[in-house]
Parts: C-alpha cells; sequence; structure tokens
C-alpha cells in the first residue's frame, strides 16, 4: 500500500466511525 493510499484508507475509516458514533447517538436519543 502506498502512502497516499495508506492515507486515504485511514481517513475513510475516520470518517466512517464519525458515520457510525452519530448514527449511534441518533438512535439513542430516538429510544
Amino acid at each position: 500500500i502506498g502512502m497516499r493510499s495508506y492515507a486515504t484508507w485511514q481517513g475513510n475509516c475516520i470518517r466512517i466511525e464519525k458515520v457510525e458514533t452519530v448514527r449511534g447517538k441518533l438512535s439513542r436519543t430516538r429510544s
């Protein structure tokens, strides 16, 4: 894996984590 693709992969993982935490907060407030 090249440094650039690795950086974008890491960014994607962080982005997905943020989305998941936001979804968790929304579902928690809903229920």
